[in-house]
């Protein structure tokens, strides 16, 4: 093993350069290289003549050790293990533990300056602290490569478990997908139970497909068939209501439509832990993945935390509604169009020619006239533009003798306290799932139709000051009261 250190740059006396320079096959079997710190030189005191079996020079050279001074001892290997020639010598730095620091520094710094001078030897560095270490087979034992056995004996049962445990964590990092530098693998597992179970799903519609994560890591696909759940409502109390999992349904289809449809509802009860319920969101799209792969369907998605989530509004085909068809047409066929599921407000979208068509539609309707700018005569900027048109609305709203506020889409308006269509109801009638269905009351609203003085006693604010409340608080605070 090589023990590392610094180079001394201490002078090669002649003595040690004529022992090892000339002829290979003229050097002496072993060599002592003492340090002369006061010189600051290296200088070969002893020797041991060329001869003699490998482990009788281990013998000799140990002789030539002295207690308490450090040392090396160059011996050729030659003869002593298979494949080792002329050129192959140990260099046993002998450094006992009583020895002066300083000598011992300046004995391990002059490894290097050995290997430089004479660089036609291979030497193999071996450390000896006591004289019994100095033989050949404890030379052979300390410099030989070590195999996964000798490793393993060496090891505490600890260090072994640990071992054990990496091992598996690169045996799955070598499994997952390749992915970009501080990215992860984000692929769940799938078990032969979910492929089987979303074939009989394709097959038989009238059932739904509970899939769990499960394994060492909970990082497996399994699942379970629900015979008999075509709906969300006919899930209800049957399957674990705690536990994150995925509900797989088929979708009835739209009119006219012809490919099958699926949706993967996430499970995500609020009892059901932190960790389990990011794991669940985490492999997600994994899981989607997999459903797509399997069925060639189509797949929307939907989310559900309590029972009352479980109804059709899960599994209702959505399709655009004819308003984006109809708001579609109104858009200008050139200039700067709304995004993907946008659209344009009243006096900000469209372009200038837009602008233009809703200013002359006021105008006329009013009974006045409206002039269009000739072709022909120079436009200004989009910008400067619509800063007109826009200026001329405004004005003409603020002068009409019967102006009325624009009107405001239904989904822009801040929802009332309480419904209009139902004015109160009761604690007990709320708490009635067969009295709050019947008047379609949404399941996550239904304290919004307590009375202002029957929620002030129940919850301890008024009902503007609980919408404020997060979304958790707000939960456990109608669980007290059998509102969630």
């Amino acid at each position: 093993m090589l023990l590392g250190g610094t180079n001394a740059n201490l002078t090669i006396d002649d003595s040690l350069k004529t022992a090892l320079g000339g002829d290979a096959s003229s050097r002496p079997s072993a060599v002592k290289v003492a340090v002369d710190p006061a010189a600051e030189r290296l200088t070969c005191p002893d020797s041991i003549p060329r001869g003699g079996a490998p482990a009788e020079v281990f013998e000799a050279a140990a002789k030539l050790l002295e207690d308490t001074v450090p040392c090396l001892l160059l011996i050729c290997l030659e003869g002593a293990i298979d494949g080792a020639g002329v050129a192959d010598w140990a260099m046993v730095a002998w450094t006992p533990s009583d020895s002066p620091v300083k000598l011992r520094m300046l004995c391990a710094s002059s490894r290097r300056t050995l290997r430089d001078e004479f660089s036609d030897i291979r030497f193999q560095e071996y450390n000896a602290t006591e004289k019994d270490e100095v033989s050949l087979a404890a030379y052979i034992e300390s410099t030989r490569e070590r195999t996964e056995r000798d490793r393993h004996e060496a090891m505490t049962q600890d260090e072994l478990d640990q071992e054990e445990v990496r091992k598996q964590i690169e045996i799955e990092r070598a499994s997952k997908p390749k992915m970009l530098a501080g990215m992860t693998a984000l692929q769940v597992k799938v078990q032969p139970s979910f492929d089987e179970s979303l074939a009989k799903l394709l097959a038989t519609p009238q059932v739904t497909v509970c899939a769990k994560l499960s394994g060492a890591s909970g990082e497996e696909l399994v699942a379970e068939v629900i015979e008999g759940a075509a709906t969300p409502k006919d899930l209800q109390g049957r399957f674990p209501a705690s536990e994150p999992c995925y509900l797989v349904l088929a979708c009835p289809p739209s009119e006219g439509e012809t490919t099958k449809k699926l949706v993967l509802v996430s499970w995500m009860p609020e009892d059901g832990g932190v960790k389990a319920r990011m794991k669940a969101s985490t492999f997600k799209a994994s899981v989607i993945d997999r459903i797509k792969e399997i069925s060639g369907s189509n797949v929307t998605t939907a989310e559900a935390s309590c029972e009352e989530d479980l109804d059709e509004s899960l599994i209702q085909a959505k399709s655009s509604p004819p308003a984006v068809a109809e708001h579609a047409a109104t858009l200008p066929a050139t200039g700067p169009r709304p995004p993907p599921g946008g659209f344009a407000l009243p006096g900000l979208g469209g372009g200038g020619a837009n602008l233009q068509a809703q200013l002359k539609a006021r105008t006329e309707a009013r009974g006045g006239g409206y002039s269009e700018q000739p072709a022909a005569a120079p436009q200004p900027s989009l910008f400067t533009q619509k800063e007109k048109v826009e200026k001329a609305i405004f004005e003409e709203k603020a002068h009409a003798p019967d102006a009325t506020p624009a009107a405001v889409p239904p989904e822009a308006a801040a929802p009332s306290a309480t419904p209009a269509e139902v004015v109160e109801l009761t604690l007990e009638e709320l708490q009635d799932a067969n009295v709050w269905r019947e008047k379609n009351i949404v399941a996550t609203e239904k304290e919004r139709y307590l009375p202002d003085s029957v929620f002030a006693s129940l919850f301890g604010m008024d009902k503007e000051a609980f919408a404020k409340l997060p979304k958790w608080k707000r939960d456990n605070k109608k669980k007290e009261h059998g509102l969630f």
